[in-house]
């Protein structure tokens, strides 16, 4: 990921910004602040604009709130226990986890375990 794309997804996860408040921080015109805003989201961000501002929705899964909850990264988890703490079936919390890669890094993963750590900006 681009370095102007980490320099606005950080200032998202502060505080809602204009496309003037991004531009300042990452030095690029308007149509490149669309551009990359347009890529984030592809990679599965949920950046919304709304009275102006881009606003970053961060709304967590089962399974990280779970790991936050329970303070598992960097540990290895076995899936089963992940579905039966969270009451979820093992096939759903794969599926879930397939889905993390856009914010976390799958560290080790096999069929039966994963270690993740959260991307951090």
């Amino acid at each position: 990921m681009s370095s102007s794309k980490f320099i606005i997804l950080a200032q998202l996860q502060q505080k809602p910004s204009t496309a003037l408040q991004l531009q300042k921080k990452t030095k690029l015109p308007s149509s490149s602040i669309r551009a990359r805003i347009s890529d984030l989201r592809k990679l599965g961000y949920e950046i919304e604009k709304s009275h102006g501002k881009y606003t970053l929705n961060e709304k967590q899964s089962k399974i990280e709130s779970w790991l936050k909850s329970t303070d598992q990264y960097n540990k290895i988890i076995n899936i089963n226990t992940i579905s039966s703490s969270l009451k979820i079936p093992v096939s759903e919390v794969q599926s879930e986890i397939s889905k993390l890669f856009k914010r976390y890094h799958i560290l080790q993963m096999s069929k039966e375990n994963i270690k993740i750590s959260p991307l951090t900006i």
